[in-house]
């Protein structure tokens, strides 16, 4: 399976062992950089982290994961219909 697969993210989250995922182990992960993650933060398009101040962000495992199913949720009504016999470039 590809680093991107929603798939493998979920299943890697949901094998990890501690509670909180530190944001180099989040990125990982995800298979994007710290910097795409901490962008993704600021925009609050990411996963939601907690933050503490004075400390650096983690992330809740249990947090994750349901972010990680909106996602899988949102692809799949985004997702076109497949046309039998018709490529998907060629799709009407």
């Amino acid at each position: 399976q590809t680093m991107s697969s929603l798939a493998y993210q979920i299943e890697s989250v949901r094998q990890f062992p501690r509670a909180q995922i530190k944001a180099k182990e989040l990125a990982a992960i995800l298979g994007i950089s710290e910097a795409a993650l901490s962008s993704q933060r600021r925009r609050r398009t990411g996963p939601p982290a907690v933050i503490r101040e004075g400390c650096r962000p983690y992330y809740d495992h249990a947090e994750v994961l349901v972010w990680l199913q909106a996602q899988t949720d949102r692809n799949a009504r985004w997702t076109p219909p497949v046309t039998p016999g018709l490529s998907p470039d060629r799709a009407p």
